[in-house]
């Protein structure tokens, strides 16, 4: 995986969609557009972008189930800017961010001590991004708003961390 910024032009969510789905000819990647571009303005932040994508995408998961994949594509790619401030991070961020992230919330008193005595290098090798990959939207939203772990406002987890 590489480095990738918040999509905020319509070449880049195009892009977006192109990879998640590929050559699929399944929705109308324009329409889908022009549904975001409604609500998209000039001076939108890149949290504000990634809500009204997956709005976007998950007002139109009734219509064919090929949304499924994009809500929960986009869904994942918030995630990640929030605990990463990257849509794509490296398999090495992703394994690093793991321990620093225990460690951090262990010291604030969140987690609990015991957990440092875990070989953490050895259990951040376990985790594969890629398989973050193999929820539907559904199952990541009720993960993500319920059970990944945040406070004051910040998430420290993904579903892997989990």
């Amino acid at each position: 995986m590489t480095s990738s910024p918040a999509p905020n032009n319509k070449k880049e969510i195009i892009n977006i969609i192109n990879q998640i789905l590929g050559e699929e000819k399944k929705i109308d990647k324009d329409i889908f557009y022009q549904e975001i571009e409604k609500n998209i303005n000039s001076d939108i932040s890149t949290g504000e972008i990634f809500k009204v994508v997956l709005l976007t995408a998950t007002s139109l998961l009734e219509k064919d189930p090929a949304y499924d994949k994009l809500a929960s594509h986009f869904l994942l790619q918030k995630t990640y800017w929030e605990v990463f401030a990257e849509t794509s991070p490296s398999q090495n961020t992703y394994q690093q961010l793991f321990i620093n992230n225990i460690k951090l919330l262990v010291e604030k008193g969140v987690l609990d001590k015991r957990l440092l005595e875990f070989d953490l290098e050895k259990l951040s090798h376990s985790l594969v991004p890629e398989r973050d990959t193999l929820f539907n939207y559904l199952g990541l939203e009720t993960l993500t708003g319920r059970y990944l772990l945040r406070r004051d406002n910040v998430l420290y987890e993904t579903p892997q961390f989990f």
